[in-house]
């Protein structure tokens, strides 16, 4: 039989693997508390209220309820972190938000309240940074709004802007230049009166007013006012208070070509006016009497003259807030010295009907009125009394409290918003969680509007952390039982299994930092909660209960919290936490409790106790570092793994001294690139081999103390290694910043390309590297192109010209290798995005898949050997799983894990043998894990795994391949670094485990097939090659393990046998 149908004969034997995606509920239970979508942020818009809200794997998103139903509106934000939506308003036909998008930061966005018609409208700091537009306001032609710009953009700085509800209608009024990023201030309090828009600059200094236009926007008051507050409008005019030489905290007013005080207290008489009010069409406000008390007081509308209304704390110091007008009242709150707490006062603007409402928490305690909102003549509010935190109302005559929402605690009522005869609110209901509630001012009328998030049949799981190790995958999830633990999956539900209860109970040891180094994989983990931090241990596991264990009891040698596991050189290194005096320092272990040390206490200083250490990269059998050292200044250091091997790598005597060591990456088996600030040099390029005589500068680019790199992130953007040779970015007096190459020596560093002529230089980043070229996202007229570079000038090319395609912001990111490709996001513009493949040459790239809003394309893997991609993809299902091949016509849906217009919100895409694990989400069963043929996706694998033994001569035989294992095609299984001439027999199975067999390792398991024998060479090489024929459909999408038995005189087993390392296959379909 040949080897094909013999193949084929052996898969044909095997069950039928599901066609679908299969849902593995890890966490069946019925959960003991309500879903909650928590909303907020609410605005009406045709008889629909709109709102934010949390969703189970997308996270929080826009929602809208029709009066019956409410369900997601637009999934912004793909993925489990969502847009967030903020500041709903409903002017004219739409409703204004702000919400971060894919590919942006938090933007401005509006809605008609159809999926169709929610659209970007401007990205004003392109590339992912924040604008955070905010404070909405209907204005003429569309809206003024709140916006702040960080520094690198046109128009940067905070301001007020304008919008049509189109990107080229969008555009800055004004913008304070000199405001910085992150100040809790910003201009604000926009108020309209007319046709005329009036605000105060970042912290209050000085009131501004616009037109609409910008040479019709500038400051109306002089530079004797500052501290501009409580702006509202009354008439033709704004009024405000503002602090200035005499009088302080005056009231003053202006119909934007003037300013004027409105009234000017008697000389040294006491004024303070604050928290200003509109009602009756007089001004209202809390002021300080002549006696110094706080008082509640008017402006009469005839003669302008202060009145004195009332002064709700004789004596003490509760002073009147939160004025609020209802129809035929002034409401107000305050808190009383007087044993009356926190209550709601009333006036009609005389002092006799200026009083205490009722005192609704009799004695000193506060009733505590949080949210007045207004519904005609009553006043919603939180309130809270014997019952908690709920939903109260007052007519100005009582005080009323509407429901007990949550009889056995507080429902915490808020985000109130009125519209028309109801306020909306959220609040804690014991049997829905937080949703939406709708009163009409009466306890009959307040009730559960709509349970944005209903209840699953049985709870979430939320798997995590996704890690495949040979042919199993790892990963974190709570199934409702245990806590969060570590599971393992096969990708079968019979397969997936709790590997251990590391703390027993509901709690879970919450499995963090998951790291594969070597054939185990290692996790950080709590095991008592006495102290969560005194116990957070490194546990190790081979996937079954019997092979999990500690790592090194850390808290017993006095450190605890391990953190930042990495496999490195053949080292586990981490960072953890002194109970003493010696701080935060690095560990390595070689995976056994013995070979696990301490580096050392690198930093000494008693007062910043942390070394800092990381960057850690393999010289050779040395790994060098940074850590700060007793100069408390990052140094280089190196480490076999042992604290006697463990030190400062430092120059030669003579030699140029360096600190700083950063971005340091492996060149070759022997050295590494990185950046190091030079006593002579500046920050310039370095290499090390681990010793000081080999630790030296490259160049000195910027000649002098300049530096032509940075260890900041926006002027140097690391190393890209192409064919034993390192790409940077480096900055020169002559040319700017453009790309230059090394190849670990002074005379192998220059320049590779100018590709901006002159002392400009050019923008541009690292995304990968792909068919020996790395591949460069250049800024180009706030826009980023492609290009690709083999560090030659004749290598250097553009592949996609973004302005030429007329694009939004151009590429984005690039995803890791699939195949022979690696696939580049590019944002279109106005929320819509395209992929492109590309090989690195300008005849390789080509378009793959451009979308219209709203689909959107997001969360590219690679999920095989070839240019299969598992995607998610937004299409009138929601957020689905989609998949690719690399061209138009294999871009599509794959399944549709939440049947509908809803989403399921696949994310964490994982291959483990043939299947695709994902985590999603359906109402019923809440987030879980999914499992989902490869052959769906069009997959093919080979990939080998595991390790080799020794056998004659320290020679470790390895197993390889070439071709591709697709229908139609044929693949070359090759045994190489074996003994030879000899023998070698191939085995297969169709299932993979660990036996020790003597020194080696076999992978293959029973049922175990001798598939083919093949001789090896003298130089040790060997190999079978299986044609696969297009008709033998029997053979795609099943897992075959093969691995050689090379007879050898001084083998791992047995003295007579080496076995090399395993080989995994799965054919996928011909293209």
């Amino acid at each position: 039989m040949s080897l094909p149908l013999l193949l084929a004969a052996l898969a044909s034997a095997l069950p039928a693997c599901p066609p679908q995606a299969t849902l593995i509920d890890v966490n069946a239970t019925v959960p003991a508390l309500p879903a909650a979508s928590a909303p907020s942020d609410f605005a009406t818009l045709g008889g629909s209220l709109l709102f934010a809200a949390d969703e189970p794997g997308l996270g929080r998103e826009l929602f809208i309820f029709d009066g019956t139903t409410a369900q997601l509106l637009v999934d912004l934000y793909p993925g489990d972190v969502g847009s967030a939506p903020e500041g709903l308003v409903t002017i004219g036909s739409h409703v204004w938000f702000s919400a971060e998008g894919e590919g942006v930061g938090r933007e401005l966005w509006r809605t008609d309240g159809t999926a169709a018609g929610t659209e970007l409208v401007a990205d004003l700091a392109p590339g992912g940074w924040w604008s955070e537009p905010s404070n909405f306001k209907a204005f003429g032609f569309g809206v003024l709004f709140e916006a702040s710009i960080p520094a690198s953009f046109p128009a940067s700085g905070a301001g007020v802007w304008r919008s049509d509800g189109t990107a080229a209608g969008t555009f800055p009024l004004y913008t304070f230049g000199d405001w910085i990023v992150g100040s809790p201030d910003r201009p604000a309090e926009l108020t309209i009166v007319g046709d005329l828009g009036f605000f105060r600059s970042y912290y209050g200094a000085g009131l501004w007013r616009t037109d609409g236009t910008p040479e019709g926007t500038y400051k109306v008051t002089g530079s004797s006012l500052n501290w501009v507050l409580f702006v509202v409008a009354l008439g033709s005019h704004v009024y405000f208070t503002a602090a200035s030489q005499s009088p302080p905290y005056a009231i003053w007013r202006s119909d934007g070509s003037s300013v004027e005080l409105a009234y000017a207290p008697a000389s040294g008489e006491a004024f303070g006016a604050a928290h200003l009010a509109v009602f009756a069409g007089e001004l209202y406000y809390s002021g300080v009497a002549p006696d110094g008390s706080f008082a509640l007081f008017k402006l009469d509308g005839s003669t302008g003259a202060p009145v004195f209304l009332a002064d709700p704390d004789p004596g003490g110091n509760g002073k009147p807030f939160d004025l609020t007008a209802a129809a035929s009242y002034l409401a107000f709150t305050v808190l009383s010295d007087n044993n009356l707490g926190r209550e709601l006062w009333r006036s009609d603007g005389t002092p006799a009907g200026t009083h205490l409402i009722q005192d609704a928490v009799p004695g000193p305690g506060d009733l505590a009125p949080e949210e007045l909102t207004v519904l005609g003549d009553r006043i919603v509010f939180r309130g809270t009394g014997p019952e908690g935190s709920e939903p109260w109302v007052t007519d100005g005559v009582q005080v009323q409290l509407l429901a007990d929402l949550l009889a056995a605690g507080s429902s915490e009522p808020g985000q109130f918003y009125a519209d028309g005869s109801t306020v909306w609110f959220a609040a804690d209901d014991a049997s829905v969680g937080r949703e939406v509630f709708r009163t009409d001012g009466t306890p009959a009328g307040t009730q559960l509007a709509a349970d944005a998030q209903p209840d699953p049949l049985s709870g979430d799981s939320n798997p995590a952390e996704l890690v495949r190790m040979g042919t199993a995958a790892f990963f974190v999830a709570d199934d409702g039982l245990h806590g969060r633990e570590l599971w393992v999956t096969d990708g079968s539900e019979e397969g997936t299994q709790l590997v251990f209860d590391l703390f027993p109970g509901p709690s879970g040891s919450n499995p963090t930092d998951l790291t594969v180094h070597g054939e185990r994989l290692y996790f950080t983990a709590t095991e008592s909660d006495s102290d969560p931090l005194d116990r957070i241990e490194v546990w190790s596991t081979d996937g079954t209960m019997g092979g999990t264990s500690r790592l090194s009891d850390l808290f017993s040698q006095g450190f605890f919290d391990p953190e930042g596991l990495r496999s490195v050189g053949g080292h586990l290194f981490f960072t953890a936490l002194d109970l003493g005096s010696i701080g935060r320092e690095p560990w390595a272990s070689d995976g056994s409790p013995e070979g696990t040390f301490l580096l050392g206490n690198l930093n000494p200083d008693i007062l910043s106790k942390d070394s800092k250490a990381g960057g850690f990269t393999a010289v050779g059998d040395q790994v060098v570092f940074s850590a700060l050292g007793p100069s408390l200044v990052p140094e280089l250091w190196r480490t076999d793994g042992t604290a006697a091997g463990t030190s400062m790598v430092g120059s030669v005597p003579g030699g140029e001294a360096f600190t700083t060591p950063n971005w340091m990456r492996s060149l070759d088996d022997h050295r590494a690139v990185l950046t190091a600030d030079g006593a002579e040099s500046g920050i310039e390029p370095w290499v090390t081999d681990g010793t000081p005589a080999g630790t030296f500068r490259l160049a000195d680019i910027k000649p002098g103390l300049g530096s032509s790199l940075s260890s900041s992130t926006s002027s140097f953007t690391g190393f890209a290694m192409v064919d034993g040779r390192a790409l940077f970015r480096a900055k020169s007096e002559l040319l700017g910043a453009e790309l230059w190459i090394t190849d670990g020596t002074p005379d192998g560093t220059s320049v590779a390309v100018d590709l901006t002529p002159g002392p400009t230089g050019t923008e541009f980043n690292f995304i990968g590297v792909v068919g020996g070229r790395a591949l460069l996202r250049v800024a180009d007229a706030n826009k980023h192109d492609l290009w690709a570079s083999d560090g030659t000038a004749a290598g250097t090319v553009q592949l996609l010209d973004t302005a030429a395609l007329a694009v939004g912001f151009g590429v984005q990111y690039a995803t890791p290798l699939a195949g022979d490709v690696r696939y580049v996001t590019v944002d279109i513009g106005s929320g819509k995005s395209g992929i492109w493949r590309t090989d690195g040459t300008l005849e390789g790239t080509a378009g793959v898949y451009a979308i219209e809003w709203p689909l959107v394309l997001k969360d590219l893997t690679p999920v095989g050997s070839g240019r299969e991609l598992a995607l998610v993809g937004k299409g009138p299902e929601g957020f689905e799983v989609w998949g690719s091949r690399g061209t138009p016509s294999t871009t599509k849906l794959v399944v549709d894990v939440n049947p509908g217009p809803a989403s399921s919100g696949p994310a964490k895409f994982t291959r483990v043998g043939d299947r695709v694990l994902f985590a999603g989400t359906q109402p019923d069963t809440g987030r879980e894990l999914y499992s989902m043929p490869l052959a769906q996706f069009g997959g093919w694998v080979l990939e080998p795994y595991g390790v080799a033994c020794e056998g004659t001569g320290g020679l470790a035989p390895r197993i390889g391949t070439s071709g591709k294992a697709q229908l139609g095609q044929s693949v070359d299984l090759r045994v190489t670094d074996a003994f030879g001439p000899s023998t070698a027999f191939l085995f297969l199975s169709f299932d993979s485990a660990q036996k020790p067999l003597g020194d080696c390792i076999q992978y293959p398991v029973d049922p175990l097939f001798l598939f083919a024998i093949t001789g090896t060479d003298v130089s040790g090489v060997g190999s079978v090659t299986v044609p696969l024929p297009a008709g033998l459909t029997a053979l795609t999408n099943v897992p075959i393990h093969f691995q050689y038995a090379v007879v050898d005189p001084s083998g791992g087993f047995g003295g007579a046998v080496a076995l090399t390392d395993a080989l995994e296959v799965i054919v996928g379909p011909a293209d």
